[in-house]
């Protein structure tokens, strides 16, 4: 019976190994305290050991344990074998160290209860915290390629958004804010050229006021007033709608919204070479308002040749512009038709010739057209959205009349309704309704294309040119990924690579370290049964 307990293996989980060998006696209770002795030992012995490349090995890498304690006394019994006396002791310091060290370690076991719990930290701690280390490294990895995929495919998103955006604008992109001024160039012909087309429809619209002025009894006569201006006079200024003639001259608010764009090129008066007035320095052939030596203009001194608007008592009042001998101009003597600056500086207009004063005719004749006046009908605001008020409501007549016409009630009760109707309304055909609906509606597709709407909002406000222009500059920036985000992200997986090579060098080590030690812990505790077979349970199973 003895025999076949001594066959069975010992069983010993990793969680209870030192409680095994503590409570089995292998190793005293106050193991630790020999153990931090022992590691004073070693600190010191380490100190001066020889150039052995085993012993290096030993001693990188892994925490020292008494089975490492062994193997470099095995080793240093070759390094040192020279010191060996003739009693077969070493007289070498560094092996009676070493020695010393094992020595203390056997004392009371303590090197089977350090080993335990040595084991214990390196499976239940530090392999699974360099593991955890390792898909931290992973992780940061992969959510660098991550950041800098989602970067590029935002860059990407972007710029064909702008490039999008910007074929819509019908702009290449290039410098946003002055290329949408630009366009303004050509809305005015594209204006002129729909309202052209509005001399189509106006056959329509006689046929709708017909319409009207026979089922309403001569009521509502008023409408499509907008519409039919437009037919007959094409896109005319809104100051020639509102007055009757054409303005003699005009000044356009577009002008200043195109010349906004020639800024940059020189507005200041100091720099010539931006396009300014330079009054630049009076040697180099400027004007000089200072000093007359210097050729400039002097209004200082009269007797210097200078302008002087002094009272001259000899001229009775008149202006003298410097000295008359010096070849100045002189308006001579007070006359009767001479304007006069006396006491009083008033200008007198007592003995003026009444025949000399033009009269400019009453009325708007010869008028300037300025502001909203002086935009055509298609482009001021107000206008438009009622020649767009106009067109809707023609077409909205149309669709419902065509509607009417082609249904088969409408067949059957014309006869008897139309008979009354003039003879415009009743040679009308369903063909000729289908025709002219598709011709306003073509008008209105062609007066709300979204670049059509564009350009308007673009001459009516400044302030939504700057912020198209800012929207799309900041769609542009986005469309080129950040040069110091992707140095950042690359720094940062570099780093993680690195740290995730010394970790998994490091990790096998441990795990090299701890299958040695599973190893001579069996070994050890097994010698202390007779040699029966000892299994570390969950110590394999983690490596």
């Amino acid at each position: 019976m003895d025999e076949e307990v001594e066959e069975l293996p010992i069983d010993i989980h990793l969680n209870k190994l030192v409680h095994f060998i503590v409570s089995r006696q292998h190793a005293k209770k106050d193991w630790a305290e020999t153990t931090r002795v022992v590691r004073e030992q070693i600190n010191a012995a380490i100190q001066d050991m020889p150039e052995h490349p085993e012993i290096l090995k030993l001693l990188s890498g892994t925490y020292i344990n008494y089975f490492h304690c062994l193997k470099i006394v095995k080793i240093l019994k070759q390094t040192e074998a020279d010191s060996k006396n003739i009693l077969g002791w070493y007289t070498s310091q560094r092996m009676k160290d070493w020695q010393a060290v094992v020595k203390q370690y056997e004392k009371g076991g303590a090197y089977l209860a350090e080993s335990g719990h040595l084991l214990h930290q390196y499976i239940a701690h530090e392999i699974p915290g360099i593991q955890g280390q390792l898909s931290r490294c992973t992780q940061i990895q992969q959510e660098c390629d991550k950041r800098e995929a989602d970067l590029h495919k935002m860059a990407q998103n972007s710029q064909k958004a702008y490039q999008r955006q910007c074929k819509q604008l019908g702009i290449e992109g290039i410098d946003v804010r002055r290329e949408l001024i630009d366009q303004l160039k050509e809305l005015p012909a594209e204006l002129k050229r729909i309202g052209q087309t509005f001399s189509e429809v106006s056959s329509a619209a006689k046929f709708y006021l017909s319409f009207v002025a026979f089922t309403c009894d001569g009521k509502y006569q008023d409408s499509l007033t907008m519409l039919l201006y437009i037919a007959e006079h094409g896109d005319v200024t809104t100051y020639q709608y509102l007055h009757g003639e054409e303005p003699l001259s005009i000044e356009s608010p577009l002008d200043s919204l195109l010349s906004s764009t020639q800024q940059s090129k020189g507005d200041a008066l100091g720099d010539a070479d931006a396009g300014g007035i330079d009054f630049g320095d009076a040697d180099a052939g400027g004007i000089d308002f200072g000093d007359a030596d210097a050729g400039g203009i002097d209004f200082g001194d009269a007797d210097a040749g200078g302008i002087e608007l002094t009272s001259n008592s000899a001229a009775d009042g008149a202006i003298d512009f410097g000295d008359n001998d010096g070849g100045e101009i002189d308006f001579g003597d007070h006359q009767t038709s001479d304007i006069k600056l006396g006491d009083a500086e008033q200008i007198d207009w007592s003995a003026a010739d009444i025949a000399d004063i033009t009269v400019e005719a009453s009325g708007v004749s010869g008028g300037v057209a300025r502001g909203s006046e002086a935009l055509s009908l298609l482009l001021n605001p107000s206008t438009r959205v009622r020649i767009l008020a106009n067109l809707y409501e023609l077409e909205a007549f149309l669709g419902y009349r065509l509607v009417e016409m082609t249904s088969a009630e409408e067949s059957l009760v014309a006869l008897n309704l139309w008979d009354d109707a003039p003879k415009n309304l009743q040679m009308v055909t369903a063909s000729t309704i289908e025709s002219q609906l598709k011709l306003v509606q073509k008008i209105i597709a062609d007066l709300t294309t979204p670049k059509i709407l564009q350009l308007f909002l673009i001459s009516e406000s400044h302030r939504y040119v700057d912020r198209l222009t800012e929207t799309l500059r900041k769609l542009e920036q986005r469309s080129v990924v950040c040069p110091a985000t992707l140095a950042t992200l690359q720094q940062r997986r570099q780093h993680a690579q690195e740290q995730q090579q010394q970790l998994t060098k490091k990790l096998q080590q441990t795990k090299t370290a701890a299958k040695s030690l599973v190893l001579q812990l069996q070994d050890a505790i097994s010698s202390k049964y007779n040699g029966r077979m000892v299994n570390i349970m969950g110590a394999r199973q983690n490596l």
